[in-house]
C-alpha cells in the first residue's frame, strides 16, 4: 500500500516487503549462475514489475484499510486475532477477511509474516544478535519456523543472508 520507494538521506529505500524479497531472489539467482538462472531472473523480474504495478488509488481503499495497515506496521510484533483487529477497526471480521487480500494481494497472516521478515532483515544486517534471538524478537515461535519462513520469502537462509 503506498509508494514502493522512499528517498532517505540521499538514497532510495525499498519499503514494500514483496518488492524487497523479489529483488533478493534475483540477486540469489545471479549468485547461483547456472543454465536456468536467466529464465528465473526473467520470470522474477516480470513478477517484480507486476508487484510494483499493484499500487491502488487511495479513493478505492476503505478508510479502515489504512488504519489496519498502520496498526500492523506499528505493532508488528503483536499477536492479533481477527476479532481483536475487527474490534479495533470497528468492522466485522468477515469484512477484513474479504477485502484484505483484494488490496494487499496476500492473506493477513502472510502480510504479518512479511513485515516480521522485513524487520528481521534489518536486525540481521545491523546487529550481532544470533538468528535464534532475532527469531524470538520478531515473534516467531522458534528458530526453525523463522528459518523456513525467511527462506520462503527471500530464497536464502538467514545465516547466508547475513554473509552477503
Amino acid at each position: 500500500m503506498g509508494p514502493e520507494l522512499n528517498y532517505v538521506s540521499g538514497s532510495f529505500v525499498i519499503i514494500n516487503p514483496d518488492v524487497k524479497f523479489l529483488i533478493m531472489r534475483i540477486l540469489k539467482e545471479y549468485s547461483t549462475d547456472d543454465a536456468l538462472s536467466p529464465l528465473s531472473i526473467e520470470a522474477t523480474t516480470l513478477k517484480l514489475l507486476d508487484e510494483c504495478s499493484k499500487v491502488f488509488p487511495a479513493s478505492q481503499a476503505p478508510a479502515w484499510l489504512k488504519q489496519l495497515y498502520e496498526l500492523l506496521n506499528d505493532q508488528w510484533a503483536e499477536n492479533f486475532s481477527l476479532s481483536d483487529l475487527a474490534d479495533n477497526l470497528q468492522v466485522h471480521p468477515v469484512t477484513i477477511s474479504r477485502y484484505f487480500p483484494l488490496h494487499f494481494h496476500c492473506t493477513l497472516g502472510e502480510y504479518i509474516r512479511k513485515i516480521r521478515i522485513n524487520r528481521s532483515i534489518s536486525l540481521l544486517r545491523h546487529s550481532k544478535m544470533s538468528v535464534t534471538e532475532i527469531a524470538y524478537r520478531c515473534n516467531f515461535s522458534d528458530h526453525s519456523h523463522f528459518t523456513r519462513t525467511f527462506k520462503s520469502f527471500t530464497g536464502l537462509l538467514p545465516r547466508n543472508f547475513r554473509n552477503i
